[in-house]
């Protein structure tokens, strides 16, 4: 109970003063003032000066008085001692009752070895003085906290203020610290490639979660099982995250590989006559102007070579090096590809030129 002394003198038939300031906190609601008078024998009295909200408890024709002060804020309060001659003295004090701070904090996901940033949400009238954390026993001053929990379980957590008039306040709460889902998931096709693009994703994750699919062209998904089609064949990380109902999350990354399915035809005859019908010959296909490098070579029989290009553009009709017309046989041809994602494969075989 917090006590206030007043000291009044009365040396004269008409004698006021103002007493001391004193600061209060609000919710410490009875307080005791006294007074030490000019005399024991005179007749004394408190009141408030101002019209306030503040309560006597008890007498108040006595050399001390008890006040309750339902709510912050500024109080005078007079004591008036008044002498068989009638003389009337007075003092007054200020009283300022100040609002308690009020401690509080928030926080997100709850989740192990992930940092958990505590805000300090705390309001409070004045400068505040003091603050501690007390997180499981362990105490720290910092105006937030970001802390690790490496195992799951309940932690009390508590945060102490005090201002600067040694007005205070604790919160606590017990947290529940959870355990982070699983993520994990492959994919068929094992092998996919440019002829079988359309891959199916299985999800082994921990079930009950929400989840996120990027599948590293772009695109996403937050299918449990998504299909995908991919465009071209190249390196993709596909990574899924995975989010449970306490906020708690997980991820996992896997690398897949479009192979390149090499898609052409060679014919097996052709016939160089000028009638525009399948005078050429060489490949043709599937986006094979997308390869890094490509050769075609031309050999007779007894493997002499006799045309070679890298041009995939360009076909052979049916000459040697020197522009002589090949005869009517069976020739050998090679065909070196490297193709972009710069995989290299060579093929052979044979072809009939006819006249």
């Amino acid at each position: 109970m917090k006590r206030s002394k007043f000291i009044l003198f009365l040396i004269s038939c008409s004698f006021s003063a103002i007493g001391q300031s004193v600061h209060l906190c609000e919710g410490n609601t009875q307080h005791r003032f006294s007074v030490v008078p000019s005399n024991s024998a005179n007749t004394f009295s408190w009141d408030f000066v101002n019209d306030t909200s503040a309560l006597f408890v008890g007498d108040t024709d006595k050399m001390f008085v008890f006040v309750e002060f339902q709510k912050s804020g500024v109080y005078r309060l007079r004591f008036s001692e008044t002498n068989s001659q009638g003389c009337v003295g007075d003092v007054e004090m200020d009283i300022v009752v100040h609002p308690i701070p009020i401690p509080s904090f928030s926080y997100d996901a709850l989740c192990v070895d992930i940092p958990i940033y505590f805000e300090n949400t705390s309001t409070h009238n004045s400068t505040i003085s003091t603050l501690e954390w007390n997180v499981n026993g362990t105490l720290d001053t910092s105006f937030h906290q970001e802390i690790i929990f490496n195992n799951p379980g309940l932690y009390p957590l508590s945060l102490y203020v005090e201002d600067e008039w040694g007005c205070e306040g604790t919160y606590s709460e017990i947290v529940q610290i959870n355990s982070n889902p699983t993520a994990s998931f492959y994919y068929e096709p094992l092998e996919p490639s440019t002829l079988d693009p359309f891959i199916q994703f299985k999800n082994f994750s921990t079930t009950n979660v929400q989840t996120f699919w990027s599948f590293g062209d772009g695109n996403t998904s937050t299918e449990w099982e998504p299909f995908h089609d991919y465009d071209e064949p190249l390196w993709f990380d596909v990574n899924l995250v995975i989010e449970d109902l306490n906020g708690c999350k997980d991820s996992v990354t896997n690398s897949l590989f479009i192979k390149s399915d090499l898609l052409f035809h060679v014919p097996d005859v052709f016939t160089p006559n000028g009638d525009r019908k399948n005078d050429v010959f060489g490949p043709s296909g599937y986006e094979m102007d997308r390869w890094q490098s490509y050769q075609l070579k031309i050999y007779t029989g007894w493997g002499e070579l006799i045309f070679e290009t890298n041009d995939v553009d360009t076909f052979w009709e049916g000459q040697t090096f020197s522009g002589i017309d090949a005869t009517t046989d069976t020739y050998l041809w090679s065909i070196r590809v490297q193709s972009e994602t710069g995989k290299q494969t060579h093929h052979t075989g044979t072809v009939t030129l006819l006249k």
